[in-house]
C-alpha cells in the first residue's frame, strides 16, 4: 500500500535518517508537494518517484545517490 501516492494534500515531506531508497512512484502525482527533504542515508531513487509533482520546484539529491530511475 503506498498512501503518499496520489495525496493532493501534502506539501511537504521530511523522509527520515536510515532510509536508504525511494520507492517506485513513492510520492507520484502528489501535485501539492513543494518539497522534501532526502537524508544523505538514501542510495537510491525509484523510476517515477516524484512523476507528476508539479509544484515541486527544486530538490536536492544527496552525493551518495547513485541511481536514479526515469
Amino acid at each position: 500500500m503506498n498512501i503518499i501516492k496520489n495525496n493532493a494534500y501534502i506539501k511537504g515531506v521530511i523522509l527520515p535518517s536510515g532510509l536508504t531508497r525511494i520507492g517506485d512512484s513513492a510520492f507520484e502525482s502528489c501535485y501539492s508537494l513543494t518539497g522534501v527533504t532526502i537524508p544523505l542515508t538514501v542510495t537510491g531513487i525509484g523510476d517515477r518517484a516524484f512523476g507528476g509533482c508539479s509544484a515541486l520546484t527544486g530538490i536536492t539529491i544527496p552525493a551518495g545517490v547513485n541511481s536514479i530511475g526515469g
